[in-house]
């Protein structure tokens, strides 16, 4: 049997420099007829509510930020920020920042709680703020996707995993940052 299985596991195949490299190679796509980019489309729906949000939430400029990604225990392992230094950003920022999650992901002190919205409202959401801060994971690909196309900062991951890295968006990489320096 020949099945198709793009998808990388932990120990499969390492054959190119980033994780989009790796999924079309192993989908067999050697050259895309499209600009790499993801496309996620959204509907005046989902304008519509996060205007409605932006309004019930006073918010004017703001930050939209991904913080939790392949752990719920957020534990520091490699480069991804721990929770205390997300809370410790939220606190210092100058403008307010949305955070986005899941809805049982950790509760931050401060900013506007965004757990629990659906991927396209979330879209909305990133698409009206100033900048989106992410961790290399899915919001991120929303933040770089094609009607969001948002300004992208991607706080200590790899290239490998990066929006610049897989050729979806130019995003700014900063690594080895604290609240502090970010």
């Amino acid at each position: 049997i020949n099945i198709l299985s793009p998808c990388v596991g932990v120990s499969g195949e390492n054959c190119a420099n980033n994780i989009a490299d790796q999924f079309f190679n192993n989908a067999k796509i050697k050259q895309l007829l499209v600009k790499r980019k993801p496309i996620l489309i959204l509907d005046n729906e989902d304008l519509v509510w996060a205007k409605q949000f932006i309004i019930d939430n006073k918010l004017d400029k703001f930050i939209t930020m991904e913080y939790n990604s392949f752990s719920l225990d957020r534990k520091v392992v490699g480069g991804i920020w721990s929770l205390e230094y997300y809370q410790e950003l939220i606190n210092k920022s100058k403008l307010p920042i949305l955070w986005l999650a899941h809805d049982k992901a950790h509760k931050f002190n401060g900013g506007i709680d965004g757990r629990g919205i659906s991927w396209r409202k979330s879209a909305a959401l990133i698409k009206n703020s100033r900048l989106f801060i992410g961790c290399g994971s899915g919001l991120t690909m929303v933040a770089a996707s094609s009607e969001v196309d948002k300004k992208i900062i991607e706080v200590n991951i790899g290239n490998t995993i990066s929006m610049t890295g897989c050729k979806y968006s130019n995003s700014i990489c900063l690594s080895k940052q604290t609240p502090e320096t970010l």
